[in-house]
């Protein structure tokens, strides 16, 4: 049939009369199927009439309730050229259609408008612009941004409505990213309309894109921010932002003042953890933190942190302050960090009495570990055995520490702190130590 029209074409009354009979019968029907290929074959029999159709039948096709005939209505209304001569309860009823085709139809009608005409419907737009269909939302981005060049009142007017949305929760989703969208873009320029200084409040909502606002807006007022704000923003959930911050931190107050680069290298962020650990290396020098500073990092509830503070302290490391940190670095619940202050017993421990037994509960914790910390045992013991034996002091200490421990820890453990009690045993004979010496049974075969 096809091939049949495209050589032999109806006549002009007849494609009126094929026109006329169609949209009667499309308006009568309730098959959606038989209704498209219907409106398609008129389309393809006669387009100069039916592009040619009164509004009065548009008015009814885009009113029906088959897809096809709602269809049939935008196209015939997208080929006129000029929809800015139709009626607009016609514009809109292809908007409000239930038909997502038929809705990106009807937006593409509506950009056909003039810049001025799209102006005077602004109201349109941002119904379109906050409505639940996702194809309306995109669509009416760029109209938008036409409007407001055209009518800088409605613009301003709409971002004074639609900034507090970003701060309630949204009732679809995608309904904060169109406005954030829609106010970063279309109405950037408009955002004074916003009270200063507000943007502190925005960077403090528990939703993501009232957070970006926040920062958009901070850009064009971020001389009103304080050092103290910069350094609270530098640990802020939003990236951006984290990143802004950091680049507005002072060098010297870092340098002068370590707490605020111990809450990055504790924040939950790696960007920011990264970045302290980079400003750290590149300019901290010997005497710029003081010791506690430095085992403070080492403190750390974050490991990369604990690990990092390890590599500071060995590097900016002064022999004066030797003491100070095996005293501290004694004091931390974690395996590393008591292994690393293993380094230190011999440096600083050695020949010193009063500060090894300022070190017991260090010991006991290391030495009643099960399973773990190992090395840190051996090194312990070992550093005890030799300490006991160059000073009777330490040997009694020795002496009662290994006593309870012994009988608590693994065989293997048990095994070690036995020999180096009865080592002691023979170097301090007068040593009252808790080993006692068994008769060994003799056995006597009968």
């Amino acid at each position: 049939m096809r091939e049949m029209l495209r050589s032999a074409p109806l006549a002009k009354a007849m494609r009126e009369e094929v026109v006329a009979r169609v949209i009667s019968g499309l308006l009568a029907l309730d098959d959606e199927a038989v209704a498209g290929v219907a409106s398609d074959w008129l389309e393809y029999i006669a387009p100069e009439e039916t592009a040619a159709l009164p509004v009065e039948h548009l008015v009814a096709l885009a009113s029906h309730s088959l897809e096809a005939c709602q269809l049939l209505a935008v196209r015939v209304m997208l080929r006129k050229g000029s929809p800015g001569d139709l009626p607009e309860s016609l514009l809109l009823a292809a908007l409000s259609s239930e038909y997502p085709a038929v809705r990106k139809l009807g937006m593409v009608l509506l950009g056909m408008l003039p810049d001025d005409c799209l102006a005077r419907r602004v109201a349109t737009l941002a119904a379109c612009a906050v409505s639940s269909h996702e194809e309306l939302r995109e669509a009416s981005a760029p109209l938008l941004a036409r409007a407001a060049i055209h009518n800088k009142a409605a613009a301003r007017e709409l971002v004074g409505q639609w900034y507090p949305l970003l701060f309630r929760k949204e009732p679809f989703d995608g309904l904060h990213a169109s406005i954030f969208n829609a106010l970063s873009g279309s109405f950037a320029s408009e955002l004074d309309v916003i009270p200063a200084g507000l943007f502190r409040k925005m960077l403090e909502s528990r939703y993501g894109f009232g957070q970006r606002l926040g920062f958009e807006i901070l850009k064009r007022e971020s001389g009103t921010a304080a050092v103290e704000d910069w350094g609270e923003w530098s640990l802020h959930e939003l990236a951006e932002l984290r990143e802004l911050a950091r680049n507005r931190l002072d060098v010297g107050m870092l340098r002068d003042e370590p707490t605020l680069l111990l809450k990055l290298l504790e924040g939950p962020y790696d960007d920011s953890r990264q970045w302290a650990f980079s400003f750290c290396r590149d300019h901290l020098s010997d005497g710029d933190w003081s010791p506690e500073a430095l085992v403070a990092v080492c403190d750390s509830t974050n490991q990369a942190a604990r690990a990092f503070g390890r590599e500071l302290v060995t590097r900016l490391f002064r022999e004066e302050d030797g003491p100070l940190y095996l005293a501290r670095l004694s004091q931390h619940p974690t395996v590393e960090v008591q292994l690393f202050a293993t380094h230190y017993l011999e440096r600083f421990a050695s020949g010193e009495p009063e500060r090894i037994a300022g070190l017991d509960l260090y010991f006991r914790t290391v030495l009643s570990r099960i399973g773990a910390g190992r090395v840190a045992k051996q090194r312990v013991l070992a550093f005890l055995e030799k300490e006991a034996l160059a000073d009777q002091a330490v040997a009694v200490q020795v002496n009662a520490l290994l006593g309870r421990q012994a009988g608590t820890v693994a065989i293997q453990d048990k095994a070690e702190m036995i020999r180096i009690l009865n080592t002691l045993r023979l170097a301090w004979p007068e040593l009252v130590g808790p080993l006692k010496v068994k008769t060994v049974e003799v056995y006597q075969p009968s």
